[in-house]
């Protein structure tokens, strides 16, 4: 007679080939601006779409003052919390619990936003957005920015590994996550010391403090005057005047960005931060384009994963790269 079979264990926990939602979950596109912006498509509750600008730059998230999300409620009933930006301080700001904020198949419940007047960013963007997706949602389960394909996803996974490319194009370099929210991770110009770099997502272009120029051996452009100089402008929409420079090569995480211009503008906030004098630099989006960016806000490490030569997919590899890989 065959003996009975055995019910399976109940085993406490996942098992290994089990993993967290969120990291199942497919990423969803995002749209370029004409200055080179992050939208993204989000729900609110169960009939609010929004349009919002993702920014890595931004501890909070930001609902505009003319958002349609806003139309039935009543501000002035809302509570205020101090605020900065790039041009210092700001006057307080109303905030207000939102519902369940849908991205894709992501759902963020419990998040807090900071209303604000955002038209001057709207007309400089070029377009209409809802509000700003900050660091309390970006950093809620990891972050998986794909350049190049125009992907998004919430998780700290890395592209799978393949046999067949022995020679992986991945780079990684230690976060550390200020108080603020903010993404700072080690930038090195050939053998001096490291100074801060801080990971802005909806910063554009890169950007130094004069300390930072410095640094990188940068020199100032000289004004065209066939053109109007540069402004730059921060989450408090006041306009801050800005220049040019070219700097020498650097590297993050032993990947090396060859000479580039970048603007150069000694912020107030910077001052705010702790960073007055100290070299600097806002790393923004012209920095990684056709790269992917994976941040693990739980070990603390950005991966920058460059592009298969001659195709638009990302390389999948398994052992790294030398450390003196040129971007």
């Amino acid at each position: 007679m065959p003996k009975p079979l055995k019910p399976p264990e109940k085993r406490r926990g996942r098992t290994r080939s089990q993993k967290p939602k969120h990291e199942t979950h497919r990423p969803v596109g995002f749209t370029r601006t004409g200055t080179g912006h992050l939208i993204v498509e989000a729900g609110l509750d169960r009939n609010a779409r929004l349009s919002l600008l993702v920014d890595s730059g931004a501890s909070h998230t930001v609902l505009a003052a003319s958002s349609r999300a806003l139309a039935d409620v009543d501000l002035s009933a809302l509570e205020t919390a101090e605020a900065k930006a790039a041009g210092g301080e700001m006057p307080p700001v109303r905030m207000i619990r939102l519902g369940t904020l849908r991205i894709g198949a992501w759902r963020f419940r419990g998040v807090t936003a900071a209303i604000m007047e955002l038209g001057t960013t709207m007309e400089r963007l070029g377009t209409t957005i809802d509000g700003i997706l900050g660091q309390d949602v970006l950093a809620r389960h990891g972050l998986s920015l794909d350049l190049g394909a125009g992907k998004i996803a919430f998780t700290s996974r890395l592209p799978r590994a393949s046999s067949r490319r022995p020679r992986c194009a991945h780079f990684s370099a230690a976060l550390n996550i200020k108080s603020e929210k903010l993404i700072e991770v080690e930038v090195r110009a050939q053998a001096k010391s490291p100074i801060a770099g801080l990971l802005d997502l909806g910063a554009a272009q890169t950007l130094a403090n004069g300390a930072g120029v410095a640094y990188l051996g940068g020199r100032l452009l000289p004004a065209d005057p066939k053109r109007p100089p540069p402004r730059g402008m921060g989450a408090d929409e006041r306009l801050l005047d800005v220049q040019r420079a070219v700097v020498a090569p650097f590297a993050i995480g032993g990947l090396k960005f060859p000479s580039r211009a970048l603007i150069v503008a000694d912020l107030p906030v910077f001052r705010i931060l702790g960073y007055e004098n100290r070299p600097v630099v806002l790393l923004g989006l012209d920095l990684f384009e056709d790269k992917r960016l994976t941040i693990n806000f739980k070990t603390r490490r950005l991966t920058i994963t460059l592009p298969q030569p001659g195709r638009r997919k990302m390389i999948r590899c398994s052992k790294p790269m030398e450390s003196n890989h040129v971007a």
